[in-house]
């Protein structure tokens, strides 16, 4: 929070209250979404003598259009994570392209790698490397609204589906849940541990299938690897020579 200009401090300072969306950083290592206010306290001449601090957290309550008791009952919840398995995921863009093709209703796809996961393994471990895997499933989870999906498509892999996007608001949320996981860290016996993703982001096509708006968004991720990792590309682009 006060990496740039304290809030605490600028009320302490002029006795103005202030109110901020920020995000913290849980104790399980990942980023979640939070309100911040802040109220000055005063004497009764008016002079300043302190200021209260206080947290809101304003994660979606629910994140999954169908209940997550009932998911995990259909065993339809990835065990590791908590998240959505590959096969809701499958059902999920299956039924978001019937009804982009039948009203039209628009979505976004944005394919998640992490970057050097195969390093992160063979260095720390199976059990660390899990803890970053559900660090960066959680605050996927944590940080998109309720009607839109995240789900685990394969080892260090994750497909989040979002409703009713275009180009250059996909283009803000994929950022912003990427810089989110490179703020994010877990704990090993060797100190703190994070790590970062390559995205590829894209919306739904006229003439796309489940298939190929999946390949695009793979496509789009190996790109994003290629350009040296940890960015999002929507389109192809040409490296920059150095």
């Amino acid at each position: 929070v006060c990496r740039d200009k304290c809030p605490v401090a600028m009320t302490l300072k002029d006795g103005a209250p202030r109110a901020l969306d920020i995000y913290l950083q849980h104790k399980q290592g990942f980023r979640m979404p939070a309100s911040l206010r802040v109220i000055p306290v005063l004497k009764e001449d008016g002079e300043i003598i302190g200021a209260v601090e206080t947290f809101t957290n304003t994660s979606p309550k629910v994140t999954l259009p169908l209940n997550l008791q009932e998911l995990e009952k259909m065993g339809l919840v990835e065990t590791e994570t908590g998240i959505p398995s590959k096969q809701y995921l499958d059902m999920t863009l299956n039924t978001r392209l019937e009804e982009f093709q039948k009203y039209g209703l628009p979505f976004g796809l944005i394919y998640v790698d992490i970057d050097n996961y195969g390093k992160i393994l063979e260095k720390y471990g199976r059990f660390n490397a899990s803890k970053i895997v559900r660090t960066v499933a959680r605050t996927l989870h944590k940080n998109i609204r309720f009607f839109d999906i995240v789900g685990r498509w394969g080892a260090e892999e994750f497909l989040v589906v979002l409703l009713n996007i275009d180009d250059s608001r996909l283009d803000i949320v994929a950022n912003k849940l990427r810089l989110l996981i490179a703020e994010s860290y877990i704990t090993t016996e060797t100190g703190m541990l994070n790590a970062t993703v390559s995205m590829g982001a894209s919306l739904v096509l006229r003439y796309d299938t489940v298939e190929s708006v999946i390949k695009r968004g793979e496509q789009l991720m190996m790109h994003s690897k290629w350009l040296g990792k940890n960015r999002v590309s929507m389109s192809f682009v040409q490296k920059e020579m150095t």
